[in-house]
């Protein structure tokens, strides 16, 4: 959760926000739009703590973090698009296991076989749940015809 209540912050002397509060939910979308020179980049600088405010507080939920990527790419020849793909830790580190590992035969029949374990787990799980769910809310059992496939 973001939490930003009574913020205000002059630029110049001149007011830019007075007394702004915003209350956003985790997994919360929300758009921020407006002209140039408004003060889209500033609140963003604001709520990351880059720049202080005149008066107001800003909190974030623990655990929680704030991504964004700048306007501008200072002084790189890296295309905007490979600069936001950074930011996908878990993506990049699969293009360089894939480019990495070799991929012949042995190697698709061990991810093979490492998925068919993970699928033995889920249909074991799922075994529990309905097991689980065959009891009604007096612990007493319902017979119910489930079909496993292999």
């Amino acid at each position: 959760m973001l939490n930003i209540q009574n913020h205000s912050y002059l630029q110049g002397g001149i007011p830019l926000f007075q007394n702004v509060s915003l209350l956003a939910y985790s997994n919360q979308r929300i758009g921020l739009v407006g002209k140039n020179g408004c003060g889209k980049s500033t609140l963003f600088r604001l709520i990351r703590g880059e720049i202080k405010p005149d008066s107001g507080e800003v909190s974030i939920q623990p655990g929680k973090t704030i991504a964004y990527v700048e306007q501008e790419i200072a002084n790189s020849d890296q295309p905007a698009l490979e600069f936001v793909l950074d930011g996908d830790a878990e993506l990049r580190l699969l293009e360089k296991t894939l480019a990495r590992d070799k991929h012949d035969a042995e190697w698709f029949d061990a991810q093979h076989q490492a998925f068919n374990k993970q699928q033995e787990k889920i249909a074991h799980l799922e075994d529990y749940v309905r097991r689980f769910r065959a009891k009604n809310q007096w612990g007493q059992t319902r017979l119910i015809y489930t079909e496993q496939t292999t």
